[in-house]
């Protein structure tokens, strides 16, 4: 195992405690610690790759968040105009994320931060994560990630994981929740995240967040490799969107029950899980979305699901489904 790999393991043993794994690595590689605490002052740690820590670890995030928001003035306003000076409302956890990910190919501060929506001076931002003692600058420009730097990226390692798969909900709610119910896993606490918002979506009758739900569990799911569970998810915005009770009659004039998206992702998946019988599968969504009514029956459902398959014009179809049962 190299020092990157045995890095890897110490921040699983942080992350999880686990005090028989801190034991044996401490003692395979006699690193001389005397706790699990000590992992986070470890000096001259190799840099990692976070896709790599992703799939060994289940995404697991260490626990130490800062008080993550923060609000400046961009732009002071002279004494006389009595107007209230513009806020802006930045994410430090977003800041720590994107700045010290982007060192990691590239040493050039400046250009780095260019190219992240900081929404703010980057000097201001340079200052601030020397400051803090996340990077060391050098007299040519460039920048080294510390070893605290490392453990705070490890620690925000979810802001890609909401850009991947959670970019339909609200960044700051997202962060909040990050905070305050913390699970140990990205993956489990975003699971969670989506449930709370799939009550609302229920309670308040709101088609595009019910859908929205569907999506982001398809692609978590399809991201852990459990097809089946992502193909359920589809197969429910399949539901939804032949029975768009929660739609807003507006929008029914533009609205399309079925499409190329969604039922190549069905088939896609249906062949990765392997399951005997699209049929069933689909009755079992059917029965997990809990409107309340539907326009159609699950066998009618079906008959369209199977008329896609066959390679029949969508649009057409879902003009069919448009005249026949939202009239």
């Amino acid at each position: 195992m190299d020092k990157r790999e045995i890095y890897g393991e110490l921040v699983k043993v942080y992350a999880e405690n686990d005090v028989d794994l801190f034991r044996q690595l401490n003692n395979e590689f006699d690193l001389g610690l005397t706790s699990i605490e000590q992992i986070e002052l470890i000096e001259d740690r190799p840099s990692f790759d976070l896709s790599m820590y992703y799939t060994n670890y289940n995404a697991q995030y260490i626990k130490n968040y800062t008080t993550s928001r923060f609000i400046i003035n961009i732009e002071p306003l002279p004494k006389h105009i009595l107007k209230e000076p513009e806020l802006k409302i930045v994410s430090y956890s977003y800041m720590i994320y994107h700045v010290l990910t982007g060192l990691q190919a590239n040493p050039k501060i400046d250009e780095v931060l260019s190219n992240v929506d900081l929404q703010f001076p980057n000097d201001f931002a340079r200052d601030l994560l020397e400051s803090k003692g996340f990077i060391e600058i050098y007299s040519d420009g460039s920048a080294d990630i510390t070893d605290y730097g490392y453990f705070r990226l490890s620690g925000v390692n979810w802001v890609g994981f909401y850009e991947k798969f959670l970019d339909y909900f609200d960044f700051d709610d997202f962060e909040r929740y990050m905070q305050e119910n913390d699970t140990g896993s990205v993956i489990s606490n975003s699971l969670n995240y989506l449930d709370e918002h799939l009550k609302i979506a229920y309670d308040k009758k709101e088609f595009d967040r019910l859908h929205n739900v569907f999506s982001s569990k398809a692609m978590i799911y399809l991201n852990g490799e459990e097809f089946k569970k992502s193909l359920i998810e589809e197969l429910k915005i399949f539901t939804l969107k032949l029975n768009p009770v929660y739609l807003d009659k507006i929008e029914y004039d533009s609205y399309n029950a079925i499409e190329f998206p969604n039922i190549n992702n069905i088939s896609e998946l249906y062949d990765l899980a392997e399951v005997k019988s699209l049929k069933r599968i689909l009755y079992k969504a059917w029965m997990d979305v809990e409107l309340d009514e539907m326009l159609m029956t699950k066998k009618e459902a079906y008959g369209y699901l199977q008329r896609a398959f066959d390679g029949e014009m969508l649009d057409e179809l879902s003009d069919e489904v448009a005249n026949k049962y939202f009239k």
